[in-house]
């Protein structure tokens, strides 16, 4: 997760992510992307029309954004991700859904987030934007969470000293 001055481009990181992993590409018309369809698409020597179709319409979207009740306490220790503000902000959202207070949320937040009061600002950002995930197409696996972390962003926003 990156803030560049007073900006973060959230959907372009994400973007940048699944290129780097080869889940996504724009070159769509060279033969390279053709090969990798086929393959993806038929796995056996003869196939039904019908599971041809399935899988072109599954297999394309198999990559989705864990929820946070998802990642539950997973990947909390470690490098990577584990160490991130967007993997304690998560845990903060899993913490508040489950109990249903923001405050239990809020708590681990101050706890467990290290300069809590000057990492605040991206805290309120990164909750924002993941309240906001219940109103996009196809993240409807988001709703409770989304809302968890709308009310503990609200949360953030009025706590201090």
């Amino acid at each position: 997760m990156k803030f560049e001055g007073n900006r973060y481009r959230g959907e372009q990181q994400i973007l940048d992510v699944l290129k780097e992993k080869m889940k996504f590409t724009e070159d769509v018309s060279g033969e390279t992307f053709r090969k990798k369809c086929e393959q993806r698409l038929f796995t056996q020597q003869s196939m039904p029309w019908k599971e041809i179709k399935r899988r072109a319409a599954t297999r394309a979207n198999q990559t989705r954004l864990k929820t946070a009740g998802e990642l539950g306490r997973r990947m909390l220790t470690g490098d990577g991700f584990a160490g991130t503000l967007v993997r304690r902000i998560l845990f903060a959202v899993h913490q508040a859904s489950i109990s249903e207070q923001a405050r239990d949320g809020l708590n681990w937040l101050r706890t467990e987030v290290t300069d809590y009061w000057a990492a605040r600002e991206k805290i309120i950002n990164v909750l924002d934007f993941l309240a906001a995930l219940d109103r996009v197409s196809g993240m409807a696996h988001w709703q409770k969470d989304a809302h968890a972390a709308g009310i503990l962003a609200g949360a953030v926003r009025n706590d201090h000293v």
